[in-house]
This record gives structure tokens, C-alpha cells and sequence, in this order.
């Protein structure tokens, strides 16, 4: 805190130097006393100025001639609250998830200063649909459970010291009610002071696919030679091997030996209208005949 009492600036000595150096107090300077702080500047400390933290925010001062001296070497010291005193890097385990897979998030977050960071909240805010695994957190590898609100995990009250990495480690479940898209993570640190964010806001998406077994359709067939043209595959008619079969999407299959050929998850059935699913033959892969 700055001095409490307002500051004389006499005429001499000319300048008065509230600290002893013209850069900021190093470490090994002592921390002043805001109560025990000189009221005026004819005081003997401020011919060569103190080796301490002290400042002050009000001065009296008196117009020339025969007025106040320069007054110099009042470091005013800034708490470290600003956007970029934390980096948060937000990863993701998996890429592609299917509903009421785990999900395993990793925080890694860095005290960009040379100093100690306290009061800091650790938000973590889950996509819609995605749940936290209870019992699943761990913070610095130790379990630590974050307190839950509506989406969003909290981690309080956490300090850092000078340039430390901490590492927040968590598990989301997809919901069975999520539908195919992208879905983000984001994570972010809030100092509780000044109720100011002092980080990045860090980002981890996955994207959720249809699960083969259960929100897909699957095709199975058969090409044959068809010899008497009744469409279908009779005593006698061979099924044909290594013939290509295409989709629309321009997926490529082959027979097997028995002409046989299967495509899983072709298309994720409409829920009111069902889907069509369209294949075609590559002649040019036909035997002759």
C-alpha cells in the first residue's frame, strides 16, 4: 500500500528522492511501513532517498520562486492483474468421440510473471450435452475436485509462483442426446480481486460422428452372375471377385473372392423420413463375358 500521510515537498533538498535508486526497488529492498512513512520532504532520508518500497499517492505542494524541489524515484508498484499474467493450453485426449464415449481434457497453465499470482479461479465450461466424470479431476497429478455450475467446473482459490506450470486433468462424457457436430472446450482464468480474467481463453474441440454400431446403417450384398436374369442368385451362379463397387461419396469397395462386399456405417438414418443409400457397379471391372 502507498503511504497514508500526505508528503511536504520542501524547497530542499532539490530533487527529493523518495527511493534511493531510479528504477524499480529490487528484491532485497524491505517493504515499507504505509503509517511510519516521513511527512515531509526536509526530512534527511530524502537527500539520497530510502531503500525501501515506499510511495506516496498525495503530496502538499508550493508554487516558485522559493517553492517545492523536484520530486523524483516515486515508484508506483501495479498488482500483475493484467489479460496475459496466466497462458492456458487446452488439449483434448481423442479427436473423434461417439456418444457416451470419455473424454479425457488436459489444462496446462503458466505464470507468465516473475512474480507470485494468487487468487486465481480456474474455469473449465463443458460443450452442451458433454457431462464431468465425478472423482475423474486431478490437479498437479493429486485429486482435486472441481466445484460444479450449471456447464462450467471451477478450480478456487489457486496461487502460482513465479513462471510455474500447473496441470488440470479432467473427464467429460458425450451425452446420449448430443447430435453429430463440433463441440468446444474452453478454459479460462479469472483473478477473484478485481473479478477480471488475467489469461487467454483456451479452446479444445472434438467433433462427434455416428457410432458404427449403433447410429449407422450398415450395407451387405453380393455381385453374381445372374445367367438366367431373374435377379437372383441361383444354383450354379458364381459370384464374381475383385469387382469395385463406388458410392456417391466416392468410398471405393472390392468383392472377395465370393463376390461378396460389405460398407459399414453408409449413412445415419433420418428419424423421420429413413435414408437411401445409392451404389454403382464398375463395369469396367466385370470379367469378360
Amino acid at each position: 500500500p502507498a503511504c497514508n500521510n500526505v508528503l511536504t515537498v520542501a524547497p530542499l533538498p532539490d530533487p527529493a528522492l523518495v527511493q534511493d535508486s531510479s528504477t524499480p526497488p529490487p528484491v532485497a529492498d524491505l517493504p515499507h511501513d504505509p503509517n511510519a512513512c516521513a511527512a515531509t520532504t526536509a526530512a534527511p532520508a530524502f537527500a539520497g532517498g530510502l531503500g525501501t518500497t515506499q510511495y506516496y499517492f498525495t503530496f502538499t505542494l508550493t508554487p516558485l520562486p522559493g517553492g517545492s524541489a523536484n520530486l523524483i524515484n516515486n515508484h508506483i508498484p501495479l498488482d500483475p492483474i493484467t489479460g496475459d499474467a496466466l497462458t492456458i493450453v487446452k488439449t483434448a485426449g481423442l479427436v473423434n468421440v461417439s456418444r457416451g464415449d470419455l473424454v479425457p481434457f488436459t489444462l496446462t497453465i503458466r505464470n507468465n510473471l516473475q512474480g507470485p499470482v494468487t487468487n486465481i479461479n480456474i474455469y473449465d465450461q463443458l460443450p452442451p450435452g458433454f457431462k464431468y466424470r465425478a472423482g475423474s479431476a486431478t490437479l498437479d497429478g493429486v485429486a482435486s475436485e472441481p466445484v460444479a455450475s450449471g456447464r462450467q467446473l471451477i478450480w478456487p482459490g489457486l496461487s502460482f509462483a513465479p513462471a510455474q506450470e500447473r496441470v488440470i486433468k479432467l473427464i467429460a462424457v458425450v451425452g446420449a442426446g448430443v447430435a453429430e457436430s463440433n463441440y468446444t472446450n474452453r478454459a479460462w482464468g479469472l483473478n477473484t480481486l478485481v473479478n477480471a480474467i488475467v489469461s487467454n481463453v483456451a479452446q479444445a474441440t472434438v467433433r462427434v460422428v455416428p457410432d458404427p454400431l449403433i447410429d449407422c446403417s450398415d450395407v451387405v450384398g453380393k455381385v453374381f452372375a445372374d445367367n438366367n436374369a431373374n435377379g437372383y442368385q441361383d444354383d450354379g451362379e458364381r459370384g464374381l471377385p475383385n469387382v469395385r463397387i463406388a458410392t456417391v461419396r466416392g468410398l471405393l469397395t472390392t468383392t472377395d473372392q465370393h463376390g461378396r462386399y460389405h460398407i459399414t456405417c453408409v449413412r445415419i438414418p433420418d428419424e423421420e423420413r429413413g435414408s437411401n443409400a445409392i451404389f454403382k457397379l464398375d463395369v469396367r471391372t466385370l470379367p469378360d463375358g
